[in-house]
Order: C-alpha cells, then structure tokens, then sequence
C-alpha cells in the first residue's frame, strides 16, 4: 500500500477555503451598504439618479456616497433638510425643478465642495439665507428662475466662484 501525504494540499484547501470565505464577506457588505434606487427612479453604476413625477415627499435617503448627479422633477418636496446631503461629497450635478419646494435650511449645501450645477428653477421659493450656499466653492451654474419673487438677502452670491 503507498500512501501519499501532500501537506501543501491541505493548507491550498485552507487557503481557498478562507479566500472563499472573505469573499463572501465583503460582497455581502457591500450589497448590504448599497442604496437601493427609489422605487420609480432611474439609477445606474454611474452615480446618476433621476426621478420624476413619482410623488416624492423628501429627497431620497440615505443618498449613496458615489452619487455624482441627481435629478428630482415633478415631486412634492416642500423643505430640502440640512442632512438631506450628508455623507455625499461627488455631487457635481443637482437638478430639484417643479418639487414645490418652498425652504431650504441653512448649511444644506456646505458640504457639497464639488457641486457645478445647480438648478433649482420652477420652484415655490421666496427667501434665500445669505450663508445658504456656502461651501459651493466648485459652483459654475445656478439657476433660481420661475420661483416666486424671491428675496435676495445682499452678499449671498460673495463666496460663490463666478
């Protein structure tokens, strides 16, 4: 009888076994991390979000870390909240357009450094905070068009690039 011991056998076996193992962990991680789309929006791998017409009430949260475009049009937002963004730093395209929106808190947008565009025409606004869009240092593009009369405060636009 011949008998063959292979200990580098054993410890492939091993090894394979706990690569098998944290792969598993980290996509189970992952999936479990992932926003998922809100129901009648379209989001791909991108980072572009688009909803419209689909009745929402709120922006969608959590926003996912990697979004870098949303696009919200034709919803019933009436109040953008300062955490609405929280945890999002890619932003560079913002779209909220026909969501009735009516306030948007102080500090809201201070943390969207990245942020180009941002369009927020076709709104109910009426009073914009002088430090509202602080932090909107890579801003290139605003739009306030079709709200109602709006209130500009003096020194609103001085930390904006353009």
């Amino acid at each position: 009888m011949i008998r063959y011991h292979n200990e580098d056998f054993g410890n492939s076996i091993e090894v394979f076994v706990t690569l098998l193992l944290l792969v598993f962990i980290f996509f189970h991680v992952n999936a479990a991390s992932e926003t998922p789309c809100p129901p009648g929006c379209s989001c791909d791998n991108d980072g572009e979000w688009r909803c419209v017409s689909n009745n929402l009430v709120r922006i969608p949260s959590p926003l996912p870390e990697n979004i870098t475009s949303l696009v919200l049009t034709s919803q019933n937002i009436p109040t953008i909240y300062r955490n609405d963004f929280s945890g999002v730093q890619r932003l560079l395209k913002m779209k909220i357009n026909n969501c009735n929106v009516l306030n948007i808190e102080n500090g809201t947008f201070e943390n969207l450094t990245e942020l180009e565009m941002l369009n927020l025409d076709s709104n109910r606004l009426t009073t914009i905070d002088v430090n509202l869009f602080g932090g909107l240092h890579s801003l290139r593009f605003l739009d306030l068009s079709y709200n109602e009369e709006i209130s500009i405060q003096n020194g609103i636009f001085t930390d904006l690039p353009f």
